[in-house]
This record gives structure tokens, sequence and C-alpha cells, in this order.
């Protein structure tokens, strides 16, 4: 279960995306993704807020754009092992018969995911993307 509320004591770091907080929970991220166990592990320097370490997705992937919805699918992906369907909200279609996968901002969407995918150091997920 992923959450954006900082105070449940099980999610223990916060990561900064387009100006929202996401908590999450560096042991199950450390533990599907090498980049994530880099992170938290070696190099542990997060800025602290409230006893939590702090982090920008900006310097996490800092040669493309993440955004909060990408993000919060691919916290989706470590949390469960599963993708789910594309929120509604990145496509900005105005035809509303578009199956969206020739629009872009759907393709957009999708290079976002697989952009953080390799990032994050996420293979299979990659895989599965492409």
């Amino acid at each position: 279960r992923q959450s954006t509320n900082p105070k449940e004591t099980w999610l223990d770091a916060e990561i900064v995306v387009e100006g929202k907080s996401v908590a999450v929970n560096r042991s199950i991220l450390s533990e599907r993704s090498q980049f994530f166990r880099w992170l938290f592990n070696l190099r542990n320097d997060g800025s602290v807020s409230e006893g939590k370490p702090k982090y920008l997705l900006t310097d996490l992937v800092p040669h493309g754009k993440v955004g909060y919805e990408a993000f919060n699918d691919i916290l989706y992906y470590l949390y469960t092992g599963k993708t789910k369907a594309s929120p509604p909200e990145v496509s900005a279609c105005v035809d509303d018969a578009c199956a969206h996968s020739t629009c872009p901002p759907a393709i957009n969407y999708v290079i976002e995911l697989m952009y953080a995918s390799a990032a994050f150091q996420m293979t299979d997920l990659v895989s599965i993307l492409q």
C-alpha cells in the first residue's frame, strides 16, 4: 500500500515529486530495486524531515522528466509486482473514441515510465513496458 501521509510509521522516507511529498518504505524499495538499495544504504544523504530522509525526484533522475502519476505507478509496481492501467488524467485527448495508443500525452506517460524504470534499474518493468 502506498501513501502520501508521512505520519505512518512504516513509511520511513519521503520522495518529493512535482512539489508533492510521497512517503515510501526504504526496505521494500531497496529489496525490489538496486538503485534504491544503493541510494538508501550507500548514499544516505537525503535531507532529514521530521527524522525521515527526504529526496527530490529531480535529483534522482536529473536527465529526464518523471511526473507524479508515473512515479506513483512505479511505486505501485515496486510494492506489488503488478502493473496497472494508466490513469485517465495522463491522456488529454479530445477524441472520446480514441484508444490513446498514439496520443502524445499517453506516449509521453509511457516514456516517463520507461525512463524511471531504467533509471531505477527495474529491468523486469522495462521489459514489460517495451
